[in-house]
């Protein structure tokens, strides 16, 4: 717990009275922290949830120690009274961190199920190996707390088996406002600095009286916080790299866990820059308390690098969107969830107590839960599956929290299908067929896209695939939107025909395997989050070593998959990294794609693959590239990017090819990179160039008949030279040529063309 006195808070000894404090108004604030550590695992959480959550706020002061005569920054910590007891390793990384060169920690994310020695760490991050490389001359940064045990009293049975005789009480006090009785026996070695005391029971004073005390440990300290970051953090940031913006809005707040409580309101208002006038949906997020998180997510979805925003569709009618999700039931209490939903309950939708009436012990929307609870990535279980993937598309603009990336529209709804989180479940047909009835109800419901975040397998093979079957089914209506996986496995298969679907292939990962086939699915692989360049999710120490399922013959598109924040728990948000995260990305921009253009499941995947952001690095792995929506959802303007870095939007007129110095048109004549036969392409079935001047390839997309096809190629002879774009221009960047403006009809050299990306259909 703890207990806060300011300069705004009337001074005087605070143990159990509630006061209120708001951090926005002072400048500085003097906190007593408190908590029970009866156990060792007790004291180890109550310490990490302290240092870790001042940490992740940017409040935690550090002073520089001399190592002295120890070999690990542990003993320093105990040594210094920072620490009781054994550390866990959460703490040591964050140490490790601090003190930069100074350690090689290698460290593993486990959940508490898989703990089985409580007396060297909890839940979170496991070290793997700890080698400290200073030397005991070197200075090291531990944090400015001093954790003072005390010992305080509860009753006991009267049969107690330990006897302590001279029992003395102790006034001990960490300020002249705060002070605490610690109970003290006459053991040897009892106060030694750095050990966790022991439960023991008393049964006579220093005055002789009998009676039964157990005498239980409890931990505190004086903490004081500023409001700012400290320039410390700065200073060490600079030096050893920290991997944290002390600068973030959202390490503005405590986290109302830290301790198991806190006695006052401990809340500063997220600063916005933008005003209420230029908020949309797609900029709307600036206003959540944990904005810049939710800003990386919605500059990979907008692509803000290359089009400076996300679209403005304060226009567009989206009432009656109806968006499925296919996964573990979310945590409908949550409070940052509080949406139009329902979920699947015996064969039948029913609201979710967050979109209808709440019971008594409802989380969503009571203002007394902080919402602000933030998990590290080791601390986010398996449980918060669905409760994640539902956040990333449909957490609301309501000033709490972060904002799901349709959180700004409203008039939609959410069906929650529920389905085991397990990556590769097994299932038997009756599951299986269970699963694909209530494809079948929410496709009675008009739902227009769901998101699956999983994969499954049969239990019996030679059985037809009924989930298979009711994807395929709903082909003219549903697009599924379905995560490649975790294997690191390369798909292969025939080249994707968007035409009639064939026949369920073979497959050992349904149902992102099936996407080569059945027309109405797109599958997406995990990126990392680089805007600079396209790369598939990996093992951080070992690039080669992916984290995804890939090929670009079974998957379209991809999205940033690594530490994507969103909602946990009822009122938490922490990071996930995985396939998971990356489908409700795209599931959002196809929900979006689909209703304000009106197209089918098949004409969204194939707008949203060739609109990608695209990479030759990458067009072996990916059928498309890193999705833009921003681009997928510039429906009624053709847009180019020139090598000067012009980008044009406007209407494509013609193909022009000057021949003997007369201009006349042309068609589009590329030669695959395969060796394969030339193409003649129709200048209004190009749907996509990605040219790379440097390799003289590119990656073109264009209507073949009925088809959809893709093809790594190059222009043949020197037709990119000799040809020409003509363009009515609607809108031009500040980089074009005064020649080049709104109303004009432009000429642009095709050699010179960086993107080209048609309007839709």
């Amino acid at each position: 717990m703890l207990h806060g006195i300011t300069r705004a808070c009337s001074l005087g000894l605070v143990l159990s009275a509630v006061a209120t404090c708001v951090l926005a108004e002072m400048q500085d604030q003097e906190v007593f922290w408190t908590a029970p550590a009866a156990t060792g695992v007790e004291a180890q959480r109550a310490q990490e949830d302290l240092y870790l959550n001042l940490f992740n706020t940017g409040r935690l002061r550090f002073k520089l120690v001399p190592m002295g005569d120890h070999k690990r920054l542990e003993d320093v910590m105990r040594d210094q009274g920072a620490w009781v007891g054994p550390m866990t390793e959460p703490v040591a990384a964050m140490l490790c961190a601090v003190n930069g060169s100074g350690c090689n920690l290698t460290t593993a994310p486990v959940a508490q199920a898989q703990i089985t020695d409580h007396g060297a760490h909890v839940a979170g991050l496991v070290g793997v190996g700890q080698n400290w490389t200073v030397g005991k001359n070197d200075l090291v940064w531990i944090p400015d707390v001093e954790i003072v045990q005390v010992s305080t009293p509860a009753p006991a049975e009267n049969d107690a088996r330990v006897e302590i005789r001279g029992l003395n009480v102790q006034n001990r006090c960490l300020s002249a406002d705060y002070c605490v009785n610690d109970y003290q026996p006459d053991i040897p070695g009892w106060n030694v600095k750095g050990r966790l005391r022991e439960v023991v029971v008393a049964t006579r004073d220093a005055e002789g009286q009998g009676r039964a005390l157990k005498l239980i440990p409890e931990l505190n300290a004086r903490i004081e916080l500023s409001e700012d970051p400290l320039p410390d953090y700065q200073s060490i940031k600079s030096q050893n790299s920290l991997p944290y913006d002390f600068r973030d809005p959202s390490f503005l707040k405590l986290d109302a866990g830290i301790g198991a409580g806190i006695v006052g309101t401990f809340s500063i208002e997220s600063q916005s820059t933008t005003s209420d006038s230029n908020v949309h949906a797609l900029s709307g997020y600036q206003r959540e308390p944990l904005s810049e998180h939710s800003q990386k997510l919605f500059d990979h979805f907008c692509n803000t690098q290359l089009h400076g925003s996300c679209p403005d569709l304060s226009d567009k009618n989206l009432d009656g969107l109806v968006i499925g999700v296919m996964d573990q039931t979310p945590e409908h209490r949550h409070c940052d969830l509080d949406i139009n939903a329902k979920v699947l309950v015996d064969n039948e939708f029913v609201p979710t107590q967050a979109s209808g009436e709440a019971d008594d012990d409802a989380a969503s929307t009571d203002t007394a839960v902080g919402c602000d609870t933030m998990r590290l990535a080791g601390q986010v279980q398996g449980i918060d599956h669905g409760t994640h993937v539902l956040g990333i598309i449909a957490a609301p603009q309501n000033q709490r929290g972060i904002s799901g990336l349709l959180g700004g529209f409203e008039d939609l709804s959410y069906l929650l299908i529920p389905f085991s989180e397990t990556d590769g479940v097994l299932i038997d047909e009756a599951k299986a067929r269970q699963l694909a009835d209530a494809i079948d109800s929410a496709g009675s419901l008009n739902v227009s896209v769901i998101n699956l975040s999983f994969s499954y397998n049969l239990r019996n093979i030679r059985r037809a695939d009924k989930i298979g079957e009711a994807i395929k089914k709903w082909h003219p209506s549903i697009l599924f939107v379905v995560a490649a996986g975790k294997g690191g496995n390369l798909f292969t298969a025939p080249p994707v025909s968007f035409g009639q679907p064939d026949e369920l292939p073979p497959c050992l990962s349904p149902p992102a395997c099936y996407a080569s086939h059945v027309e109405n699915i797109i599958g997406v692989v995990g990126l990392e989050t680089d805007q600079d360049n396209l790369k598939l999710l990996h093992n951080l120490s070992d690039p080669t070593q992916f984290r995804t399922n890939y090929g670009a013959s079974v998957f379209d598109i991809g999205a940033p998959a690594r530490d994507i924040l969103s909602t946990v728990g009822v009122d938490g948000f922490g990071p996930l990294s995985g396939t998971s995260q990356a489908a409700p990305q795209v599931t959002a921009a196809a929900a979006l794609l689909k209703k304000i253009s009106g197209a089918n499941p098949i004409q969204v995947r194939q707008r949203l693959t060739y609109t990608a952001r695209m990479s030759m690095d990458s067009i072996d792995k990916i059928n498309g590239g890193a999705l833009d929506a921003t681009a997928a959802l510039r429906i009624d303007k053709d847009w180019l990017h020139m090598a000067d870095n012009c980008k044009v939007a406007g209407e494509f007129i013609t193909l022009v090819r000057v021949l003997d110095g007369t201009p006349q048109e042309g068609s589009f004549d590329i030669v695959p990179n395969d060796q394969g036969p030339w193409r003649y392409v129709p200048k209004f079935d190009m749907r996509r160039i990605h040219w790379n001047a440097d390799e003289n390839k590119g990656v073109f997309f264009f209507r073949d008949g009925r088809n959809f096809t893709r093809m790594v190629a190059s222009y043949l002879s020197a037709q990119g030279k000799q040809h020409f774009l003509r363009m009515r221009v609607d809108r031009a960047s500040e980089d074009c040529a005064d020649s080049v403006k709104p109303g004009s009809v432009a000429e642009f050299q095709l050699s010179q063309v960086v993107d080209y990306i048609s309007q839709m259909d």
